[in-house]
């Protein structure tokens, strides 16, 4: 009976301290509307191209407004390739998206001890815009029996531009709960996309006398997936100032592509172009 009566006290006090919260902030609408990401960290490797995997930084940027539509940049450059000297990898991209399907949803979630139920902003939309790439291409094996020659074994200045468009799926919380250890927040945004390339322009050039490699004319087509994590609130607000990006890919030459790219992350809100602002305004 002693055995019951303890076990039943304890899960008492358990039952007792998994409720002692109080919810300050639930509202997911609540995020930023301009991330500028300082890229520190890039890392890209080519399985066609290995001569052109780099490590590299960048500057990139998200702007939207009432989590509904906005822009994005990129600019990144490489400071260390395979090829040591070759050209130096540069790209840049820029375009927009529109989130045109939205809703909430609540689940329970594990947060310093306690299972609150989160709501999310799950956004479903399209995004497009133009990407250009400056890299070198070694047309040797990187290690010999590994690879072969496609363009008569130069060493190339290789430059493409175009396209992409394809969908962008997201996910954000911003959620604080007060505790007796003080408050505690549950605050990201998951961006998801899936984009198909069209790269009509390539160019491939000798590196020493300057002339076009006759005849090149890959196919055009290529895909890619990524992955990014940012935050809705700034540091001090239960936020992080962390940037993480993922993608695969495939690219006309230099095939099945992977990138990863840690940073910085700076982060501001707008009053009106705030979606959460705009809701409590209506109420």
């Amino acid at each position: 009976m002693k055995y019951i009566s303890l076990c039943l006290l304890l899960l008492g006090v358990h039952l007792t301290y998994a409720q002692n919260f109080k919810v300050i902030k639930d509202e997911p609408k609540d995020c930023a509307n301009l991330w500028i990401n300082f890229e520190l960290l890039q890392f890209e490797v080519n399985m066609n191209n290995a001569r052109a995997s780099n490590l590299g930084g960048g500057l990139s940027a998200i702007f939207q407004v009432k989590n509904r539509f906005g822009i994005e940049f990129a600019a990144r450059h490489s400071y260390y390739q395979l090829h040591f000297k070759g050209t130096p990898r540069f790209q840049l991209e820029g375009g927009g998206f529109f989130n045109f399907a939205q809703f909430t949803k609540s689940k329970t979630r594990s947060l310093s001890g306690f299972k609150p139920n989160v709501k999310s902003l799950v956004s479903i939309g399209a995004r497009a815009g133009y990407a250009s790439n400056k890299e070198s291409l070694m047309d040797k094996p990187l290690v010999s029996g590994l690879g072969s020659q496609k363009y008569g074994g130069g060493d190339y200045k290789y430059q493409f531009g175009g396209l992409y468009a394809g969908l962008l799926f997201s996910g954000q919380r911003n959620y604080q709960i007060s505790t007796a250890n003080g408050v505690k927040g549950y605050n990201i945004l998951k961006r998801y996309y899936i984009d198909f390339l069209f790269y009509p322009t390539q160019i491939l050039t000798d590196r020493s006398s300057g002339n076009l490699y006759p005849g090149f004319k890959p196919s055009p087509f290529g895909g890619r997936f990524g992955y990014e994590r940012l935050y809705p609130e700034k540091k001090k607000n239960f936020g992080g100032a962390s940037y993480l990006k993922l993608e695969v890919g495939y690219r006309p030459v230099d095939g099945v592509y992977f990138m990863l790219t840690y940073g910085i992350s700076w982060k501001e809100k707008f009053g009106k172009l705030n979606g959460f602002v705009q809701e409590r305004e209506k109420e």
